[in-house]
């Protein structure tokens, strides 16, 4: 037994000293170990959660750890550990690395492509998201129109919806799918990639946001320093510091949060949100991508903070589209990071920003983006030396005066126009001068008391047949005729109270030329009630002394001849006025004299003179640009559908020309203007007139002058702001809103033309 108990502690002390030995082995171990700074104690559920976050961000398999950090990733948790058994320790330690940058990218991103995204995607595109809302309706409201000239030159710009629910300050313009797509493939370059794979988890480039849930997944084991520590520098980072996709980071913008510090778990909120907004909006179309992408990226920012994107942004940067590769990785480089503009009497801070910013953009289109995508060494040099040369423009963004504003709200909600582009064939030295000039000379005509209203409209007669506008300015919007959307969204046009008086003779003079009058009758013998009111009623049978020549009658723009000759001709008077298109009720003879009733619009009336002088009888007149001073499509005029012929034409402007002679409404205007190079041809005045016709409401003309070589239309009108006040002014007096527009026109065809000088009244010639 002692034997047996012997053996037996004997063994049992060998195997206390072999546990000793290990213990000691394995706690010198410990202490040989580095200490990690960054391992803490972690609450399980905290844990699991940043896991589960970062394990979202993953989108497939192609999607690997070094794509989404940079290359820049290292774990301190996942750092090599050193194993006490030598000879398996070392084959884990091999396989780690593979597990770490291979297996588990693959492993996670097969799972949320295979499992999570079908199962998901519709789920979550059906949800319903205000942030998704608020987008697409700033992105609506951001919806401008450019306004061009003659020549293709940007005027201005202005927002194509004016809806109460409009709001923000950004403001854009689509670009055509060509550079759409070309500028969203440098912005998905610069900013992650555009369409990586199809499908990308919900349709949207998930490495920015990746990158994201890399660096908040650092900066929580970090414990969790201030997120703009790391923006602003003051905290190094190894996961880099980046924002979310581009797609992404402009919903949020135009949803109104574009501020970058925003946490993990709402940056998954705006996703989610980003999800819908492609589903329901761009239905996963890649073109409808690409026009987002680059129209709705704000690239300028004004001192004011009113943003502007899309082609808005390209003609103010380069003058027109982006062509070279140059221009459109500048472009994608400011795409979400504006440039700021520079102004006078900025402060130093401002100065510096723009700088800065412009510096910034420079520095990632010529290192990121151009090497990219230039296809040869060439292209590549050549790119990057328009970038280093680009220098921001001086000018300010073109702005659309109050009175040109005016106007043109109206036309914009016309269903044929559906463009962002629109010509608008305006000269805009000529536009400027008629905006300034006009409504000086107004206020200074008529101080105090009810302020007048005014509009003053220039357009060219084409040799193609388009009467062509040249410059517009009013006082205020829908001075003649406003327009008025009925429950089914037809637009209707309301007349005026006050129409253009005896302007709407000048049909008459035709109507009398082709019944071959050369005399009319002015004796009244009374008058005679009808549906639509009393008419007069003239007789010149038993009389001869009662006819006046036509010239005088139109000269003086006496009513009783007129009457007369609409009152035999009711049915002819009738089918004219449909030929063009003049809206109101049938107010019998007088009222066809007077210009009661059936009443034109300025741009008809316009149009109508320009078919007359050119003679476009069987050949359609058309006019471009006049809806925008009367809220109308701009119909064509073609007058040999009421059987009229350019013989009866050139005789209605001869008859026309009496209203300039010694006897005419005309003949003070012709005076004051005789001066000017532009000549008066023919015109036709009108006075709309109250208490008993004593007192003139409003004092307007329609006039067509030769410039050199070149014929124009010109329509001016000064009214009452009160109906209840006369506008107590002679017709002479629109001569001083038309001078220096005749006095424009002049000079600026005889600088087209060698040698031409221009004699003034004074002495001098120019």
């Amino acid at each position: 037994m002692s034997d047996a108990s012997g053996s037996q502690e004997a063994a049992r002390q060998c195997a206390r000293d072999y546990h000793n030995r290990r213990q000691r082995k394995l706690e010198a171990l410990r202490a040989s170990r580095r200490p990690n700074p960054y391992l803490q104690e972690l609450d399980k559920e905290d844990a699991r959660r940043q896991f589960s976050n970062l394990l979202q961000a993953v989108t497939n398999f192609r999607l690997s750890l070094e794509a989404i950090t940079g290359g820049q990733w290292r774990s301190p948790v996942l750092r090599k550990r050193q194993f006490s058994n030598p000879r398996w320790g070392k084959a884990l330690n091999g396989i780690r690395p593979l597990a770490r940058f291979v297996l588990v990218p693959i492993v996670s991103g097969v799972f949320v492509w295979v499992f999570l995204e079908p199962v998901s995607r519709d789920w979550i595109a059906s949800l319903e998201s205000p942030v998704a809302d608020r987008a697409a309706v700033a992105r609506r409201c951001a919806d401008s129109v450019l306004l061009r000239d003659d020549k293709g030159h940007m005027l201005g710009v202005m927002r194509r919806h004016q809806e109460p629910d409009c709001y923000g300050k950004h403001m854009t313009t689509e670009f055509d799918d060509q550079n759409a797509r070309a500028i969203a493939k440098a912005i998905g370059i610069l900013e992650g990639r555009f369409k990586r794979t199809d499908p990308t988890l919900f349709g949207i480039d998930m490495v920015g946001f990746a990158r994201l849930a890399c660096f908040e997944t650092e900066r929580w084991l970090r414990g969790g320093f201030p997120r703009e520590h790391a923006s602003q520098g003051k905290k190094k980072t190894i996961c880099p510091f980046a924002g979310t996709s581009p797609m992404q980071s402009f919903v949020e913008k135009l949803a109104g949060d574009p501020h970058p510090q925003k946490s993990l778990f709402k940056k998954i909120n705006y996703l989610r949100a980003t999800a819908i907004f492609e589903a329901r909006y761009l239905r996963g179309n890649d073109t409808l991508r690409a026009r987002f992408l680059s129209g709705q990226s704000p690239v300028l920012e004004e001192h004011g903070g009113r943003e502007y994107g899309g082609r808005l942004a390209a003609e103010h940067l380069f003058g027109g589209m982006p062509t070279s590769l140059g221009q459109k990785c500048l472009f994608a480089a400011a795409a979400g990071f504006p440039l700021r503009m520079p102004y006078d009497g900025a402060s130093e801070k401002w100065k510096n920003s723009v700088n800065a910013r412009l510096d910034k953009a420079k520095h990632r289109a010529a290192s990121k983006c151009v090497p990219k995508l230039a296809r040869s060494s060439e292209e590549q040099d050549e790119a990057l030396q328009e970038i280093n040369a680009f220098e921001l423009p001086a000018a300010h963004l073109p702005r659309l005066s109050e009175h040109i504003l005016m106007l043109l709200e109206d036309p914009l909600i016309f269903p044929t126009i559906d463009r962002t582009d629109i010509h608008l064939t305006l000269d805009a030295e000529l536009q400027r001068l008629v905006e300034k000039s006009a409504p000086l000379f107004v206020q200074s005509m008529v101080p105090g008391r009810s302020k007048p209203d005014w509009l003053l409209a220039v357009a060219e007669i084409k040799e193609n047949g388009v009467l062509e506008l040249r410059a517009a300015g009013a006082s205020r919007r829908g001075l003649l005729a406003g327009p008025h959307r009925s429950e089914r969204g037809v637009i209707r046009h309301h007349l005026p109270d006050i129409g253009l008086g005896s302007q709407a003779k000048i049909p008459l003079v035709l109507l009398g030329t082709r019944k071959g009058y050369s005399e009319l009758c002015n004796r009244q013998i009374g008058t005679i009630s009808n549906a639509s009111g009393p008419s007069a009623v003239s007789d010149c049978e038993s009389d001869p002394a009662g006819f006046v020549d036509i010239r005088f009658a139109t000269a003086r723009s006496m009513n009783a001849p007129f009457a007369a000759l609409a009152e035999d001709h009711p049915a002819d008077i009738r089918d004219l006025h449909n030929v063009l298109n003049w809206l109101g009720p049938d107010m019998g003879p007088t009222g066809a004299a007077l210009g009661i009733g059936r009443t034109p619009s300025p741009s008809q009336m316009m149009t109508l003179a320009a078919a007359i002088d050119e003679g476009r009888f069987g050949h359609p007149l058309r006019s471009r640009g006049l809806s925008i001073i009367s809220s109308e499509a701009g119909r064509a005029i073609d007058l040999s559908l009421a059987g009229y012929t350019a013989l009866h034409g050139s005789k209605a402007a001869a008859i026309l020309r009496a209203p300039l002679g010694p006897d005419g409404t005309l003949f003070k205007i012709g005076r004051h203007l005789s001066d000017v190079a532009c000549r008066l041809i023919w015109g036709k005045s009108g006075s709309p007139e109250i208490a008993g016709g004593t007192t003139a409401m409003a004092r307007s003309a329609t006039l067509v002058a030769e410039c050199g070589t070149r014929r124009f239309v010109l329509f001016a009108m000064i009214t009452s702001g009160d109906n209840r006040l006369p506008v107590n002014i002679g017709t002479s007096q629109l001569s001083g809103m038309l001078r220096p527009a005749l006095e424009y026109l002049a000079q600026a065809d005889c600088a087209t033309r060698p040698g031409c000088q221009i004699s003034h009244s004074n002495g001098e010639t120019s």
